[in-house]
């Protein structure tokens, strides 16, 4: 939060260990959007389910017919906030997001490249309990993501 720059964060590991909970709890008055994948939903209903968080937040948001226009709505939504602190972007079970032809990972990749990583004001924190996934698609990314880590976090001793 103290950081001069936009953040991407990447949290990953098996279910029920707390990884929701970590995040909405570390950050519980930054987050300014929240939004879940939904476990063997459709690319529609996935859509439809973002649409609904967003609208949560901003009443005034259109559908999104893709996720080139959920992404660019959300920011217009982040856009138009009145404030000096960071504002924190929360996307879970982003694996769930990510279905074959749904487009959601380069989609995300634009948002991230053409839009937040150029903003100084935000930390995008993605989130998944498949652990491949995240690793393969995210962390060793050979498109769009690739090495747009900011920050990590090695080899944490379990108490």
């Amino acid at each position: 939060m103290e950081s001069p720059r936009s953040e991407l964060i990447v949290v990953y590991g098996r279910r029920r260990i707390g990884k929701t909970y970590l995040i909405r709890n570390t950050y519980t008055d930054a987050i300014r959007f929240e939004f879940a994948g939904m476990h063997r939903g459709t690319y529609k209903d996935q859509l439809k389910n973002f649409h609904k968080a967003l609208t949560k937040q901003w009443r005034k948001a259109p559908a999104p017919e893709d996720w080139i226009e959920a992404f660019d709505l959300l920011g217009k939504y982040l856009g138009g906030l009145k404030s000096k602190s960071k504002r924190v972007v929360f996307i879970d079970e982003l694996p769930w997001l990510d279905t074959r032809r749904s487009g959601f990972l380069p989609a995300f990749s634009n948002f991230w490249n053409s839009y937040a990583a150029k903003r100084k004001d935000l930390v995008v924190v993605i989130c998944g309990s498949a652990a491949s996934y995240m690793v393969t698609e995210v962390i060793k990314s050979k498109g769009g993501l690739r090495n747009r880590l900011t920050q990590r976090i090695s080899k944490v001793k379990s108490c």
